[in-house]
């Protein structure tokens, strides 16, 4: 479903993605981890064309995205982000829109669906992410994790085959913590891949079926949450994760993870 091909991204003369390469299927659930600065952030927005890549290949299903951004890729990019969600760390609610306006906007003025069929598409999705006595409510109005399921009802109305999230516990009690990974759980059920940034380890541990490390802008370790988590190989997902024999871990003064 997802393919890495030696995708290598720079800014100016620091390279924050070195040539990674790797595969998820179709449903996985795949986490990002590891120490700020080591690239997940970058990787997970050149998925779906928000980030350009200097070097390789990238495939989604069968769509390809190759280095040079827009002027390169401007067919296969409006396929992609037709196809990839996402569901970003700050939400970006539209602040003027209840949770039902925010969940029919795109699918009515993107894919030109009518209203009616937006409106009840929308509510069907807002009661799957457990928000339909809200929908008539804006954003103001709800609470963080409230927000957070309205913006995952919005990504989904796209109907994409793959969903982007980044930090998506990093507003949430630890109670509400189960309830995200229930729900994507749910949906990785139904077909949809998620590839998610977290630095929150219970959410891998009960959510992953599989983990990639990045340090340094490399996948310095690849697994099951059991493999990666509990008996890692490398040296600097030990440090990572604090176990005893630490190696040193560059902390970067600027986060572009």
């Amino acid at each position: 479903m997802i393919t890495l091909e030696n995708i290598t991204k720079r800014f100016g003369t620091k390279t924050i993605l070195n040539g990674i390469s790797a595969s998820f299927d179709r449903g996985a659930i795949v986490c990002l981890v590891g120490p700020s600065g080591g690239g997940k952030t970058t990787l997970l927005r050149c998925l779906n064309g928000l980030e350009s890549f200097d070097e390789g290949q990238l495939r989604i299903g069968e769509t390809g995205l190759v280095p040079g951004g827009e002027r390169h890729n401007r067919s296969a990019l409006k396929t992609v982000r037709a196809r990839v969600g996402f569901v970003f760390q700050q939400w970006h609610l539209f602040a003027h829109r209840t949770a039902l306006g925010n969940v029919i906007e795109a699918p009515m003025y993107v894919q030109k669906i009518p209203v009616s069929v937006a409106i009840s598409q929308a509510k069907a999705l807002l009661s799957k992410v457990g928000m339909d006595e809200h929908i008539d409510k804006y954003p103001h109005e709800l609470s963080g994790g409230q927000q957070q399921r309205v913006a995952i009802a919005r990504a989904l109305a796209m109907r994409p085959d793959v969903l982007l999230m980044d930090e998506p516990t990093s507003a949430l009690d630890p109670e509400r913590v189960q309830d995200v990974a229930t729900l994507l759980r749910g949906l990785s059920q139904e077909g949809l891949t998620l590839v998610i940034v977290t630095h929150e380890m219970g959410f891998v541990r009960t959510l992953a079926d599989v983990v990639c490390v990045l340090h340094g802008g490399n996948i310095v370790e690849k697994g099951s949450p059991a493999e990666v988590l509990s008996a890692p190989s490398d040296a600097r997902t030990r440090a990572f994760l604090g176990m005893a024999d630490q190696a040193p871990v560059d902390d970067l003064s600027e986060d572009r993870s």
